[in-house]
């Protein structure tokens, strides 16, 4: 089975999972929806079989002062370093403003049972990035300490 038409398949009885009864869904399909605060999104990579999970997180003041931006970004590669060794959930700053958080399967080992597991996973770790993000203290960041946000990137 070709990538276009076992992304169809998958996305179809992934909407059927969630309640939705959406027959004919096509490769092109981009499944949107609200998850707590998080805009979430399902669809096909452009370049590789692959599904992609992303997530809205939040809002970044692309307009605060320099030094804050800094800290804003350091500490977003702290998270990002300690994601790679425990859910490999990778944020990153849209030129829009959006902290975004995402994640991708290999499409010929993902069935709708492991993309609902791999999603739910993603949407918990999408909201925890969310709630660090908020609360962290931009005018007194220091330098997190490794083990502490690995721990904290465990969903």
């Amino acid at each position: 089975m070709d990538t276009e038409t076992t992304y169809a398949q998958l996305i179809e009885d992934l909407a059927r999972r969630l309640g939705a009864d959406a027959p004919g869904l096509g490769h092109e399909t981009i499944m949107e929806f609200e998850h707590e605060e998080l805009v979430a999104r399902v669809f096909l990579h452009p370049n590789a079989p692959a599904v992609i999970l992303e997530a809205e997180v939040c809002d970044v003041d692309l307009q605060a002062e320099p030094a804050v931006q800094a800290m804003g970004l350091r500490f977003l590669h702290e998270l990002n370093e300690a994601a790679r060794f425990s859910h490999g959930v990778v944020a990153c700053i849209s030129a829009q403003g959006q902290l975004l958080a995402s994640s991708n399967l290999p499409l010929v080992s993902t069935d709708t049972d492991t993309l609902m597991g791999a999603l739910d996973h993603f949407l918990d770790v999408s909201s925890d990035l969310r709630k660090l993000w908020n609360n962290a203290s931009w005018s007194s960041i220091q330098r997190p300490d490794s083990m502490a946000l690995l721990n904290a990137t465990r969903a």
